[in-house]
């Protein structure tokens, strides 16, 4: 056989694939070549095996394959297009079947153009949206007469003057001899409105809803004898108006002056405020109370609008501007400045300072878990640069005050609560020696932390270091682990043991994100005891006692047991078997007792 080379594979090849060019070298029959189609308007090029190309499916050119497939495809579409959707003329090019492509209406009258995709037509079986529209409107045209006629039986007060269509506003007469207007009132509104309207056989808007608004109205002499009535150490002001509008009143028993509604006496059964305790919180009254709480930090910059409306603040400390609710700033648990709050916050516990950025921008922080913080702000796409700790809290916290107030002086930042970032294309910095810096504060050195004796003992993160235990004996493995938690965060450690006792007095080393080891084990095994327990209570509660059907005896059914148990015993499970054999198999029971028979009579006689 002759061994194939270049020249032989291009013999080979032109007897098969004229339009072929070979422009690479022969290898092997799976080694992939380079081809170029030579057919006018194409000069493809790619790649293939020659095993492909001589031996087995003989593959060509594909792009002329898939001109040659979409050639086909396009003439199929046209002939379902002539058979099933005389209504549609095709202006496009077909490309794929869900690129959309220019559609007319074939109807000469309206030969409107639009874009759409062939599967919406084939499969949706859209059309025309110019005819599609004008067919709806059709459906919901209401002719005048049926109109007039429905009118006369639902409306017959009322005089249709000129009409459109259903759609369009129309004029309208009012028949009633009661109306307000002379001659009958004349508006205008939709005729679909008038039918879904439910305002009695009127519609008129005068003799409809105002008319039993008018009806509803109270008269003042009606209303000052109820109040001498029913309120007679109340003096209702001479400024009344209507039952939804404020009046004075003034109470004969503390002479308390107060604007309310008439509808808070006649629905709420309410009284002089004053009397009651609960008067309300004026001006003067608010500010004496804000500067008790605030030990005047806040000051009122804006109108005061009530006790429950928002009002402009400004603290004196930080110089933050903020709205909120006067009543917040002086209730049971007063709420300060947003920027100034130190919520989970402790300043007599170890606190650290950090610096994070983003691609956009950076920010500063304080903490007192400073791993948990990171693991927080990692979420949301925030790196570590430079962090300074642990160091005492008042320090910490003096530091960051500082730069808040540098940033919105200076830098011209609004600081909104805990938020303390700023854009990279404004400032950047590298470290908090360089924030510091070009703050000009002074820069960051250690600070000794506070003792734990001048600390308050009964909070429950401080019990866990005073329970300190240096002097205990622990196993060897222990005292590899980090010393602390951010030791072991660093280190991507689990695990780390600082010598002290956990919440509950365990002695053991503790998880980054966690408890003790010892707190772990105790609830596992509290969960296995409360897991066997809920497992024998369902058996038992499911079939507590069960009726033996062979012996009639009640019997117990313990945790052990299978729940489909029925006899009580292998006795009476035995006897139910063998009368069911004998009903089953008669014949064969009749051979064994003459088998058994035989037997005796053969020992009987021996």
């Amino acid at each position: 056989m002759m061994k194939i080379n270049t020249d032989k594979f291009k013999e080979d090849l032109k007897k098969i694939l004229p339009d072929i060019e070979v422009l690479g070298e022969y290898k092997t029959m799976k080694t992939k070549i380079k081809l170029k189609c030579s057919v006018k308007d194409c000069n493809h090029e790619w790649f293939s095996t020659p095993d492909n190309l001589l031996r087995r499916m003989k593959y060509g050119c594909p792009e002329c394959a898939k001109k040659e497939l979409n050639n086909t495809w396009k003439n199929n579409i046209r002939i379902w297009l002539k058979k099933n959707r005389n209504d549609l003329i095709l202006i496009g090019s077909l490309r794929k079947y869900e690129d959309k492509t220019k559609w007319r209406c074939a109807k000469p009258e309206c030969s409107f153009e639009w874009e759409a995709n062939f599967k919406s037509i084939r499969g949706a079986g859209s059309g025309c949206p110019k005819c599609g529209i004008e067919k709806v409107r059709e459906s919901k045209i209401l002719p005048e007469e049926e109109f007039k006629k429905w009118l006369y039986n639902e409306r017959p007060l009322i005089k249709l003057l000129s009409y459109k269509s259903q759609s369009n506003k129309a004029t309208f007469q009012c028949l009633n001899n009661d109306c307000d207007t002379k001659g009958g009132k004349i508006w205008e509104t939709i005729p679909e409105v008038l039918r879904l309207q439910n305002r009695g056989l009127s519609g008129c808007n005068h003799c409809g809803w105002k008319k039993s608004s008018r009806e509803k109205r109270i008269s003042e002499k009606a209303i000052r004898q109820w109040m001498e009535e029913n309120k007679p150490k109340i003096i209702m002001g001479k400024d009344y108006e209507n039952t939804k509008k404020h009046t004075s009143f003034t109470c004969k028993v503390c002479n308390y002056k107060w604007k309310t509604s008439i509808n808070v006496f006649r629905t709420n059964d309410a009284g002089c405020p004053n009397c009651s305790g609960n008067p309300p919180v004026t001006k003067e009254r608010f500010l004496e109370r804000l500067s008790e709480v605030s030990k005047n930090s806040i000051r009122l910059i804006g109108k005061w609008n009530g006790n429950s409306q928002k009002s402009l603040f400004k603290c004196l400390k930080c110089s933050n501007e903020w709205k909120a609710q006067p009543a917040r700033l002086t209730s049971s648990s007063p709420t300060g400045c947003p920027s100034c709050v130190e919520t989970g916050f402790n300043r007599n516990l170890p606190s650290w300072i950090y610096l994070m950025e983003r691609e956009i921008d950076q920010q500063f922080g304080i903490t007192n878990d400073l791993v948990q913080r990171i693991k927080f702000h990692e979420r949301e796409g925030w790196k570590l640069i430079d962090k300074f700790g642990p160091s005492s809290g008042e320090y910490i916290l003096e530091k960051e005050s500082k730069l808040k107030i540098w940033l919105k002086e200076e830098i011209g930042f609004d600081l909104k609560g805990k938020e303390e970032n700023w854009l990279k294309n404004k400032f950047k910095v590298k470290n908090l020696n360089s924030l510091f810096e070009f703050a000009k504060i002074e820069k960051l050195y250690e600070k000794k932390l506070i003792s734990l004796n001048n600390v308050n003992q009964g909070s429950n993160s401080l019990t866990r270091q005073s329970l300190n235990c240096r002097n205990e004996e622990y196993p060897f493995e222990w005292k590899l682990l980090p010393k602390t938690k951010l030791e072991a965060w660093e280190n991507n450690e689990k695990k780390f043991f600082d010598g002290k006792r956990c919440r509950q007095g365990h002695l053991a080393p503790r998880f980054v994100s966690g408890p003790c080891t010892e707190c772990i084990k105790l609830n596992q095994l509290k969960i296995n005891a409360r897991v066997k327990e809920t497992r024998a209570r369902k058996i038992i509660d499911a079939k507590k006692f069960k009726e033996c059907p062979e012996c009639k005896k009640v019997f117990l059914i313990t945790p052990e047991m299978r729940k489909d148990k029925t006899f009580c015993s292998k006795i009476c499970a035995g006897a139910e078997s063998k009368r069911s054999y004998v009903k089953n198999n008669p014949e064969l029971v009749k051979e064994q007792k003459k088998k058994s028979r035989l037997k005796k009579s053969k020992l009987s006689i021996s």
